[in-house]
């Protein structure tokens, strides 16, 4: 499962400024510079401590189990062990250790169960960011692993974005023919993958992939066909694409989108769909459907699912110095500012990004 946000918010908020931070989403800089105090702080440590957080936590990483929680786990030890006492890394080699005794068996994962995509694309980035951003990183004699144990993690890392279990498709192939949640958590695994071992014409890849996600699918995009667009109920997503012409569709709707006079401006249309159809066509609707403040729309949770992928992609590529802020009319911060508050509920996710990292980061692209 992806890191949750009270890993998250402490880990990519409280970094002044990310394209001074070396590593794929942090550095042990990064972390000793950050509040070791208030609720966020306070998340990490209960995680890393693994106190009362989730029941799917058992100390025993499985990357093919979508509903574990212990890759949060090992990311928080990590950030934990990092910002402890400099002479106290056991909370670094237990992380290392737990990461370790899964890839030794993972090469023989069969075909990969039948959620390999959205398995390993939500389990495997924070312990790549936990190895690569931290542990190998930590000053302290000897090192918290060997040389052979690196290998054998870069070895992994090296295998798993193109690995296709059984024949079904890599991760880096959801990637590129996902436009949805999946396509999100592959690509962000994906990412930290080669940014970690330096491939950089696979980043570059990747990057034009999430470009054309936000909707440029010109020369520095990567376009997604009709096709690649689910169905849900008969229905496909096309009744969350704009009026104008379908050559113009994307994963994340282009500024100003609007289908029969509904706004559509950011919709994530592919996760959006999951809710069903626009509910609102009439003066009644069914209990699951928002009618209120102009937003007929089903609440669904795959949305928020499209947006963690979504998300963290796009402060990857920032950290690599893209303007991935700004791209498609800023159609990260539009695709979140499509879901309302009064529809949605008050969530953190939003809070989070918008009044924190969105603007901050932004100005700076």
């Amino acid at each position: 499962m992806f890191a949750p946000l009270g890993v998250c918010v402490w880990m990519l908020t409280q970094t002044p400024n990310p394209l001074y931070g070396p590593g794929i989403m942090t550095s042990p800089t990064e972390v000793t510079t950050c509040p070791d105090f208030g609720t966020p702080w306070n998340n990490v440590v209960a995680w890393a401590n693994n106190d009362g957080m989730e029941d799917d936590t058992d100390g025993i990483l499985d990357f093919a189990d979508q509903e574990e929680n212990d890759d949060t786990v090992i990311l928080a030890m990590a950030i934990k062990g990092i910002a402890a006492d400099p002479d106290d890394r056991t909370l670094l080699r237990d992380a290392a250790v737990m990461i370790l005794d899964e890839i030794g068996t993972t090469n023989n994962i069969g075909d990969g169960g039948m959620q390999w995509p959205q398995n390993y694309g939500r389990n495997v980035a924070p312990c790549v960011v936990a190895w690569y951003d931290l542990i190998i990183r930590a000053v302290t004699s000897p090192p918290v692993v060997t040389l052979t144990e690196r290998q054998r993690m870069d070895s992994f890392v090296d295998w798993l974005p193109t690995h296709e279990p059984g024949g079904k498709k890599s991760l880096a192939e959801n990637h590129m023919d996902r436009c949805n949640n999946i396509g999100g958590v592959c690509g962000f695994t994906v990412l930290c993958c080669y940014v970690a071992r330096h491939v950089d014409a696979s980043v570059i890849t990747h990057i034009k992939v999430l470009r054309g996600f936000l909707g440029d699918a010109g020369s520095n995009g990567h376009a997604f066909s009709d096709g690649k667009f689910g169905e849900c109920g008969g229905q496909v997503c096309k009744e969350y694409w704009p009026d104008n012409p379908e050559s113009s569709r994307r994963p994340v709707n282009p500024f100003g989108a609007k289908r029969n006079g509904f706004d559509l401006n950011g919709c994530l249309c592919d996760d959006q769909r999951r809710g069903g159809t626009i509910c609102c066509h009439t003066s009644t609707a069914d209990d699951a459907c928002f009618c209120f403040e102009g937003f007929p729309y089903h609440k669904t949770i795959y949305y928020w699912e499209g947006e963690q992928g979504l998300s963290c992609q796009v402060v990857l590529a920032h950290r690599l110095e893209y303007n991935s802020f700004s791209w498609s009319t800023d159609a990260w911060q539009r695709s979140l500012d499509w879901i309302t508050d009064p529809a949605f509920g008050n969530n953190p996710v939003r809070r989070w990004r918008t009044t924190t990292l969105g603007p901050t980061t932004r100005s700076a692209a």
